[in-house]
């Protein structure tokens, strides 16, 4: 019969060690049901209140951790995301970070019925709500990238636009 050693007791600690890092590693992270909601509040709370330090902290982590997790498949289009952030403008990486936020909550709502058109969509409204309450609270920072995309909006050509951009 077969009696543990020193040795064999620290192989076995040692697989056992190595095993489970490889699971915290590899194994796929999903959102929870807490997560998802609270990025779809988190994204509308946002466009009211863009300088909130407290909002502003939670959407860099919230963004951070949709890149993570595995279960929600942001389809929005990133040609708008990059767009957004290297404007040359001093809220680039808040609007932008706005997009991917929002495109996530869209995505979330509509599960499989989400389009690349329509998140893209629903992402740009929101980046532009978050830029218009940015403009109310500091109206000397404007983007001419921003500017045009209200005129585009305004005079309903965004979808031909999200084609064009999106390659869709």
């Amino acid at each position: 019969m077969w009696k543990p050693t020193p040795r064999s007791i620290f192989a076995f600690s040692l697989l056992a060690f190595y095993l489970a890092l490889v699971e915290l590693l590899f194994v796929s992270t999903n959102s929870t049901t807490r997560e998802r909601d609270r990025w779809a509040t988190l994204s509308q709370e946002m466009e009211q209140n863009p300088l909130d330090p407290a909002l502003l902290k939670e959407s860099v982590a919230a963004v951070e951790r949709i890149s993570e997790v595995h279960d929600v498949q942001v389809v929005g289009c990133a040609g708008f995301a990059r767009g957004f952030r290297f404007a040359d403008y001093k809220y680039a990486a808040l609007i932008s970070r706005q997009y991917e936020l929002a495109t996530a909550a869209y995505t979330i709502k509509e599960g499989k019925r989400a389009n690349k058109i329509k998140a893209t969509l629903y992402g740009i409204d929101s980046a532009l709500a978050l830029y218009n309450s940015l403009r109310s609270v500091e109206p000397g920072t404007v983007s001419r990238s921003m500017d045009d995309l209200l005129e585009v909006r305004a005079t309903g050509r965004m979808p031909e636009l999200v084609n064009s951009k999106c390659g869709l």
